[in-house]
């Protein structure tokens, strides 16, 4: 029987159950964020506490776990630690984004882009065009604008850094009266936009960067909580993309969520 594992794929050969059963206890060490007592362990877990102190033997053997001498606490042990570096070691953004794309793709008929920060701008660096004509001008290793495109607007709001604040300043200070109002459509200012951004953890923009273009745009973290990419579905404008824009929305939130998630992050944004 298929299964879906937490990122997502689908997992069709068969495995072994206690190996999956002990990766639950990990999964709530790693949950519980500190050296964690066995009953909560256990708790955490859905386990009698008598079951879960048999995976730790085994696991307190091998190092994936360590005991505090003092309190009797369970935290990770020094294979955990060697394992953690290595798979940080390969968490490419750009490689694991790639598989996020054709996801999201395939899931909404939509265009999907993966975009990081190239110096001075958000860069497209991974693109997975829909089955049907959406015409971009946008390619890979385009830049993007930081306030007139849902990617940028999602640098802008969770990026701090001198070039992302010079990029806005310098798009802001070049816009005409009517691309200022456009921009910030119900917001007061740039600040408040990105502060809703923030909120939200999300940013829409439509027919800025190009007439005909609806642009849905969520944040990717790294291990550290900053940002490291921006997921971002492209569909055309009008009635059937303001239809299905919560669904949209939505659909990216989870594939840029579970896309930090492979890349070790945990909890809030630094």
């Amino acid at each position: 029987m298929s299964e879906v594992n937490e990122n997502g794929r689908t997992i069709d050969a068969p495995g072994i159950q206690s190996i999956e059963v002990g990766a639950d206890i990990l999964r709530a060490l790693a949950d519980a964020g500190g050296p964690v007592a066995l009953t909560r362990l256990a708790q955490l877990a859905g386990m009698e506490p008598s079951k879960a102190r048999r995976y730790l033997v085994s696991f307190l053997r091998c190092g994936l776990v360590d005991q505090d001498e003092r309190t009797g606490h369970y935290l990770f042990g020094s294979l955990a630690f060697r394992i953690g570096v290595a798979s940080f070691n390969t968490r490419d953004p750009i490689r694991l984004g790639a598989r996020a794309l054709v996801a999201l793709r395939d899931a909404t008929g939509e265009t999907s882009m993966l975009s990081v920060w190239g110096g001075t701008g958000p860069t497209i660096v991974a693109l997975e065009e829909s089955g049907h004509a959406v015409m971009l001008i946008a390619r890979i290793g385009a830049m993007l604008p930081m306030l007139s495109s849902a990617t940028g607007q999602v640098f802008a709001a969770f990026m701090e850094h001198p070039a992302v604040l010079a990029s806005v300043e310098s798009e802001w200070m070049s816009a005409a009266p009517a691309r200022r109002r456009q921009i910030l459509g119900r917001h007061d200012d740039v600040q408040a936009l990105l502060a809703a951004v923030r909120s939200a953890c999300f940013a829409e923009v439509q027919d800025q960067v190009q007439s005909g273009i609806h642009g849905f745009s969520a944040p990717v973290f790294s291990h550290k909580g900053k940002l490291a990419a921006a997921v971002t579905l492209i569909t055309r404008s009008g009635a059937d993309s303001q239809r299905k824009a919560r669904q949209l929305t939505q659909e990216v939130g989870r594939r840029s969520a579970v896309l930090s998630q492979e890349l070790g992050h945990i909890g809030k944004v630094a």
